[in-house]
């Protein structure tokens, strides 16, 4: 661990409903038989590894409207972007998705591997790159304009904002020493950024808990 991580309040996989695990054991082509809840993020929803009888293995996420009404919004946009980039070593692969119009679901390429430490220079530096090649690709592979993507200017436009509040957050609140110390600095930056053209699409959630360094 080296930043806080973001841990939602998240069901378990044997709360989903039943629908949506007879989807993943029919998918699968086997029921699933061992699960391990994952954490992190802030979906509530579940974030499951599953293990089906005949050693099949993929990991769940599955969300419903009345958990949260926006959260199945951002799901299927996760389909239809993963859906469109295809498979590649950067990221793991969609296998399958659902839809009932409450509840949304990804099956999930399951990838063995942890969290990387970002107080090991060489795990840190293997992730820039990473991160480097997956914007590359990014720019490569593009996203067609009828995917809901978010509007990254508007964005960084309400964070600039935020840095106004930043002085009445309390002490123990998680903000790095050199954005607390100069919050409106930052501001400008963002600001900045935001009235810069932006044609490309970008991973929106790089996060410690959100990467696993794996041989693939």
């Amino acid at each position: 661990m080296t930043a806080p991580r973001a841990v939602g309040v998240r069901i378990g996989y044997a709360a989903v409903p039943a629908a949506v695990r007879t989807w993943v054991d029919e998918t699968l082509g086997s029921p699933v038989v061992a699960t391990a809840e994952q954490v992190g993020g802030m979906s509530p929803g579940c974030a499951t590894r599953v293990t089906s009888a005949d050693g099949t293995r993929a990991f769940v996420k599955a969300v419903g409207s009345e958990l949260n009404p926006d959260t199945p919004t951002l799901f299927r946009r996760e389909v239809a972007v993963l859906g469109h980039l295809g498979s590649h070593e950067l990221w793991a692969d969609l296998l399958a998705s659902y839809d009932d119009g409450a509840w949304v679901a990804l099956l999930v390429e399951d990838v063995e591997g942890r969290h990387p430490d970002f107080r090991d220079d060489a795990e840190l530096g293997a992730v820039l790159t990473g991160v480097d090649r997956l914007g590359a690709e990014l720019r490569e592979r593009g996203v067609p304009g009828d995917v809901d993507l978010l509007d990254v200017s508007h964005v960084f436009g309400k964070w600039a904002e935020s840095l106004a509040t930043l002085a009445d957050a309390p002490a123990a609140t998680p903000v790095p020493d050199w954005l607390r110390g100069d919050p409106h600095g930052w501001a400008a930056v963002l600001d900045k950024h935001a009235d810069r053209p932006m044609p490309d699409p970008v991973h929106w959630d790089i996060r410690i808990d959100n990467m696993l360094p794996a041989e693939r």
